[in-house]
């Protein structure tokens, strides 16, 4: 007798956690956690993978996001996303920097510059295929397309011996004597397969080399003179010559020290070189005119001009600009806060007698800051500890006491931050219990 054996095999596989898309996001909070608010799903760099949870609720400044070491650290955006001052990134809102760069893949974009963490990718006309803006941009060399309309069209100059220039003006092509303030378009040919058919290819947008920019200055330059000589004329010569200054005025331009991310609390310089020598300049903060103070402080030594702030706060975060009469560049900061988790209390009604903490989380470990109490500084004894738990900071009072209520506060090097701790009367929470119930 023959038998058959029906042989059920069940198969289980996992698939890998994916977050939730923004639209859906409330909904997985609502219903994956108790309270929706601390619902996270973060980069979890342990597992390669992500990971949800709902106990923490966290922020980080704009430009960083978080992701899951063993805890919560920081990185900064990807390349492809970013996220804009003051826009601050909340684990219980998405798990990525919330806006995705632009594309500059229209009919005669290419890219002008590719943005950082906090700003968008902006795009620019091709004018050496005979591209210009639709719609002219606030900056007339580019433009962004998450703010703007970049649509470009085909601009026709009034024959074929005319050619359009970096600033997308008609120009002859055999007499490029003009003046931009765009910088030029480079091509370079590239070897393709021989399924491929060969044609020039745009690489790169580059700056002008040093040789370019010295050809370009000596160009400029006699040009200048001799249109000042063939027309003696007073007011052309002088415009032409402003051009000139314009042009080359700044030998080395605006930069920031440190070059890297500028922490709260660091210092900061701002320099410029020009080409003369001990030429006041006005510097500018936001378009308001700076004056000196304990923390900041202008400097000029011969032709260098440095802007010097000591212990950098949030505030100097600005766009910064130094004038030499009516010669103008500027330059944005954005100062990085140093402390990732502000001071907190807990529990957050403190009673007489029982324990208390008041903590901060900083960015960098196993860092020690300096407690005061009203001013004065603190020390550890049988009641009070002071503790240091990798980047966290605790300040430990042990049955507490009507005299522990005042304000604390924590330094690290002059970066500081305070909170107020009020301790209740226990007699007085007593008999506030009796009158509660009753409620």
């Amino acid at each position: 007798m023959m038998f058959r054996f029906l042989i059920l095999v069940h198969v289980c596989a996992a698939f890998p956690l994916k977050c939730p898309e923004p639209a859906q996001w409330s909904l997985r909070a609502r219903s994956h956690c108790p309270d929706p608010s601390k619902y996270f799903c973060l980069k979890n760099d342990l597992i390669n993978g992500y990971s949800e949870n709902c106990t923490v609720f966290d922020f980080l400044q704009p430009g960083r996001k978080h992701v899951l070491r063993g805890g919560l650290d920081a990185d900064p955006c990807s390349s492809e996303r970013f996220q804009p001052w003051p826009i601050t990134f909340y684990t219980n809102v998405s798990t990525d920097c919330i806006f995705l760069k632009s594309i500059c893949n229209e009919e005669g974009q290419v890219i002008y510059d590719h943005g950082n963490r906090n700003t968008d990718i902006t795009c620019r006309c091709d004018y050496t295929r005979g591209y210009d803006f639709i719609v002219k941009p606030r900056n007339p060399c580019f433009c962004i397309p998450s703010e703007e309309d970049c649509s470009c069209h085909l601009k026709m100059c009034q024959d074929s011996r005319y050619v359009l220039s970096p600033g997308y003006g008609c120009i002859h092509s055999n007499k490029n004597t003009s003046i931009n303030l765009c910088k030029p378009i480079f091509y370079e040919r590239i070897n393709r397969e021989s399924n491929q058919s060969d044609f020039e290819e745009i690489l790169r947008v580059r700056n002008i080399s040093t040789a370019e920019n010295y050809l370009t200055t000596v160009a400029i330059l006699v040009t200048c003179i001799s249109l000042a000589v063939l027309f003696l004329s007073y007011p052309l010569a002088k415009f032409l010559a402003n051009c000139y200054i314009e042009h080359n005025f700044f030998s080395k331009a605006l930069s920031i020290e440190p070059a890297e991310e500028v922490i709260e609390g660091n210092d900061i310089s701002i320099s410029c070189e020009i080409i003369q020598k001990n030429m006041g300049g006005t510097w500018y903060k936001n378009k308001s005119p700076l004056i000196s103070t304990t923390r900041l402080a202008s400097d000029i030594n011969e032709k260098k001009h440095t802007l010097k702030i000591r212990n950098a706060e949030l505030s100097d975060s600005a766009v910064y600009c130094i004038d030499f009469n009516g010669v103008k560049r500027e330059i944005q900061l954005q100062v990085e806060g140093f402390f990732s988790k502000e001071l907190s209390i807990d529990p957050e009604e403190v009673i007489e007698g029982k324990d208390v903490s008041i903590s901060c989380e900083i960015i960098q470990k196993d860092m020690g800051g300096t407690w005061y109490k009203n001013g004065s500084p603190l020390s550890s004894t049988d009641r009070i500890e002071c503790g240091i738990n990798e980047k966290l900071n605790i300040l430990t009072i042990h049955n507490a006491e009507l005299s522990d209520s005042a304000v604390y506060s924590i330094d690290f090097k002059g970066v500081k931050r305070q909170t107020q701790l009020h301790v209740e009367d226990l007699k007085l929470v007593e008999d506030r219990k009796p009158y509660l119930n009753r409620l």
